[in-house]
């Protein structure tokens, strides 16, 4: 019959069981006895050498205790600073109670806004009330000046900049009073310099500075500045060398100057055609002298002159005497001087009496305009008739 060996759970000692034989089990329980004994005795022996629970020791029983409490401080010992290290350091860098100058960025807690004691006032504290601890610029505007508030006794000279100022600052000229605003409680300006905005724009003003001698304020190219009278000039009325300022029918305006001597450029003489022209005369010549010397026509016609721009359209011709045919002797005399620069757009033709005999050359009542053709003429014609004698010499002035 097969034993079932049940065991102890904690020693994994034999217990009968009831399906062993009787004779079994004792050895078992034997064995188990045996077992018991043996643990009973183990323990015994190590329990002989252990402290009761409730015990006390000496001092002396404990070994180095007596020195390391020779090396402790006693109960209610005053030490001086000097004693702890660095303590005297870690004081120095704390505050004084009295007049405390604090650096860095201390801290406080806040009070509430309508606080009326002797606690710290804090930045936010202050933001609460609706003061401000600084103006940035722009920062002042009209919502948060009351009327008339600021007065010139509240500014300090020169404080008021155009910086501190926003767009909508100053929203109504009846909030400063006529007269407050004296050159003293302004910016300083620059030397030689008048206050104003030099650009075709709203914005702020600056200083408009005169850099040299002799300028005079103008608007040129859509800027206010300090110009010379060669640049307002040269602006206004064309920078071409020669030109002079003469008062018009209604207001000054450039006229050419000659800024050279006269070249003779054309002559027309004797010929069978009744028209004689010069063309192409070139362009820098400002002005014509047109000299009429000792001229006979064939037929009964006045002798004429018209402009052309271009040398073949010519403009209505100008009548500039009586008929010369059959004159003999010297001849017809006479000058035309015609103006031709750009400027002036109507050519002008001025005539002078400078014959021998006034009864046969051009007269004051022939004077006047020879065409209106606006631009620079590059020829000129003469028509009548024939030349059978004499000729017309061109000079060209520059």
């Amino acid at each position: 019959m097969t034993i079932v060996d049940n065991r102890t759970s904690n020693l994994n000692l034999p217990l009968p069981a009831a399906v062993n034989k009787l004779s079994d089990d004792v050895a078992r329980l034997i064995a188990a006895l045996n077992g018991i004994d043996s643990s009973l005795a183990s323990t015994i022996a190590s329990l002989s050498g252990k402290a009761n629970t409730s015990h006390g020791h000496s001092i002396s029983d404990v070994s180095g205790l007596q020195s390391a409490l020779d090396q402790k401080i006693g109960t209610g010992t005053n030490l001086p600073i000097s004693q702890v290290t660095d303590l005297q350091a870690a004081l120095d860098a704390k505050a004084p109670v009295n007049n405390a100058n604090l650096t860095g960025a201390p801290t406080a807690a806040a009070a509430s806004a309508g606080d009326n004691s002797t606690r710290i006032a804090t930045t936010g504290w202050v933001r609460l009330q609706g003061y401000l601890t600084a103006v940035p610029d722009g920062a002042v505007v009209s919502a948060k000046i009351g009327d008339l508030a600021v007065t010139s006794a509240k500014l300090a000279n020169s404080a008021v900049t155009a910086g501190k100022i926003a767009n909508d600052g100053v929203s109504a000229t009846a909030q400063i009073a006529d007269g407050i605003v004296t050159p003293s409680k302004m910016n300083n300006g620059a030397a030689v310099s008048i206050l104003g905005r030099s650009a075709n724009s709203t914005g702020v003003r600056a200083d408009i500075a005169a850099g040299a001698n002799g300028g005079i304020l103008s608007r040129l190219s859509n800027a206010l500045g300090f110009n010379t009278l060669t640049a307002i000039f040269d602006a206004v009325f064309g920078a071409n060398e020669g030109r002079v300022l003469r008062r018009g029918a209604s207001a000054w305006e450039a006229a050419e100057l000659s800024t050279g001597g006269m070249d003779l450029i054309g002559t027309l003489t004797t010929t069978s055609g009744t028209t004689h022209t010069l063309s192409s005369i070139a362009a820098d010549y400002k002005e014509w002298l047109c000299v009429i010397e000792g001229v006979n026509l064939t037929s009964t016609a006045p002798l004429q002159v018209a402009l052309s721009l271009d040398g073949s359209t010519f403009s209505a011709a100008k009548t500039i005497s009586d008929s010369l045919a059959g004159l003999g002797g010297a001849g017809f005399r006479g000058a035309l001087r015609i103006h031709r620069a750009n400027i002036v757009t109507t050519a002008r033709a001025f005539v002078a009496n400078i014959a021998a005999d006034p009864a046969s050359d051009i007269g004051s009542t022939r004077a006047g305009l020879i065409a209106t053709v606006s631009g620079a003429p590059n020829a000129i014609r003469f028509s009548g008739g024939t030349f059978n004698a004499g000729a017309i010499y061109i000079y060209g002035v520059k």
